[in-house]
C-alpha cells in the first residue's frame, strides 16, 4: 500500500517542484561567463608568461644560491665561534641558520608561493579589465543571473557572456568566428531568455 501511494505522489510531488522552479525562473535573464577564459586572449597576455620566466631565473635562481651559501656560512662560523659566542647572540644565529634550512628545504612551496604571488601581481590588471567590462555588461544587459558555464550538468538557456565581453574589451574569441553570419564578422548580440 505504501508502495502504491509513493508509486502515485512521487509524480505528482516532481511536478509541482518542477512548475514551482520554472515560476520562480520565468521572467529572469540568464548568462553565462568564464574570465579564466577571456583572460587567454586578452592583448599583451604572453608578456605575463615572459616575466614570470625571468622573475624564476633572475630572482629565485640568485635567491635560492644566496640561501643555500648563507646557510652553509652561518653553519661553519657557529661551529667554529660557538664557544666564543654569548648565549644571545649564539641563539639568533642559531635562528637565522634554521630559517635559511627550512626555506632551503622547502624550496619547492617557498618558490611556488613566490611565483603565484607574482603572477596574481602581474595579472591584476587583465583582471580589473575583464571585471569591469563583465560589470558593464551585466549591468546594461540586466542580468538576473550568471553562471560559469561548466558549473552545471543542466542549467537553463542563457547567453553567452563572453563574447559580449570581449566585444567591450576590443579582443577576438573564437566563439566570435563561430556566432557570426555568414559573410560578417560581427557577433550576434546575446538573445533574451525565452519564456
Amino acid at each position: 500500500m505504501k508502495k502504491l501511494l509513493l508509486a502515485i505522489l512521487a509524480p505528482v510531488l516532481l511536478m509541482a517542484v518542477t512548475s514551482s522552479a520554472n515560476a520562480q525562473t520565468a521572467g529572469k535573464k540568464f548568462g553565462y561567463f568564464d574570465h579564466e577564459y577571456l583572460l587567454q586572449y586578452m592583448k599583451g597576455i604572453e608578456e605575463v608568461g615572459k616575466e614570470l620566466q625571468s622573475f624564476q631565473q633572475d630572482s629565485l635562481d640568485q635567491e635560492r644560491e644566496f640561501r643555500m651559501t648563507e646557510l652553509g656560512r652561518l653553519d661553519s662560523t657557529l661551529r667554529a665561534d660557538s664557544a666564543k659566542l654569548p648565549k644571545k647572540i649564539y641563539d639568533q644565529r642559531l635562528a637565522e641558520m634554521r630559517e635559511h634550512f627550512y626555506i632551503v628545504q622547502n624550496w619547492s612551496q617557498y618558490a611556488q608561493n613566490l611565483v603565484e604571488g607574482k603572477q596574481q601581481q602581474l595579472l591584476a590588471p587583465y583582471y580589473e579589465k575583464i571585471s569591469a567590462a563583465f560589470q558593464k555588461i551585466v549591468a546594461n544587459g540586466k542580468y538576473d543571473y550568471v553562471f560559469k558555464r561548466d558549473a552545471f550538468y543542466v542549467a537553463p538557456p542563457a547567453d553567452n557572456l563572453n563574447i559580449a565581453v570581449a566585444k567591450e574589451l576590443n579582443i577576438t574569441i573564437p566563439e566570435m568566428q563561430q556566432a557570426a553570419p555568414a559573410g560578417g564578422t560581427a557577433a550576434p548580440k546575446p538573445a533574451a531568455l525565452k519564456k
